[in-house]
């Protein structure tokens, strides 16, 4: 991989905290249905993004998002020291599937002691049966076994995009098998409470 090294490098924002962990909890109690009728169209990812694995577990947690350069996994591997309990990696690979974002065993940092509570891509990543084993989420494009280079330049803890939706860090991802939402870390409670009014009505 050759060019220009670009202006704008590589950057390691700190860590945004996400939404109180009862507000997540409660979140993750509705149908992602429901939860897309409140934060509407610009907050629900587009179909492209699965379960990369069938029967795939619900996935609820806070956002700590990396951006990468097409093909490159150095942030990924970068972003796993940010990863804290109840945490959803989401990767911005440019919708890349030419070869994978990273593989499970860049992840065992985090997913030891259970930390990470799921991945999603915006491109392909591989090792899927390790992830389908170990019982963690995992949506994105593709599956691809090919591995990238390590070479940056990368964004962690920046604004991404997955699935036409910006996701900032420390936002509430809910996923399942209808698909993924992504809740503003300043709405989270608001859109629980309504939820929880609408169910209780």
């Amino acid at each position: 991989m050759t060019g220009k090294l670009p202006v704008i490098g590589a950057q390691h924002q700190p860590r945004v905290e996400g939404a109180d962990p009862s507000i997540i909890l409660r979140l993750a109690s509705h149908s992602t249905a429901d939860l897309s009728d409140l934060v509407g169209r610009l907050y629900t990812m587009t179909p492209e993004i699965r379960p990369l694995y069938t029967p795939c577990p619900r996935m609820a947690g806070t956002a700590v998002t990396v951006r990468t350069a097409r093909g490159d996994n150095q942030a990924v591997k970068d972003a796993v020291a940010d990863i804290q309990t109840g945490d959803v990696l989401v990767i911005d690979a440019q919708g890349f599937t030419g070869w994978c974002s990273g593989g499970y065993g860049m992840l065992r940092a985090a997913t030891a002691d259970g930390k990470l509570a799921g991945v999603i891509v915006n491109g392909a990543y591989r090792d899927i049966a390790e992830f389908e084993v170990a019982g963690l989420p995992i949506y994105g494009i593709a599956t691809s076994p090919a591995t990238g280079p390590k070479l940056g330049p990368g964004q962690i803890n920046v604004a991404v995009s997955c699935g036409n939706v910006i996701i900032n860090p420390g936002d509430v991802i809910i996923a399942d098998a209808e698909g993924v939402i992504v809740v503003p870390h300043s709405q989270s409670e608001v859109i629980a409470t309504v939820a929880d009014e609408k169910r209780a009505s």
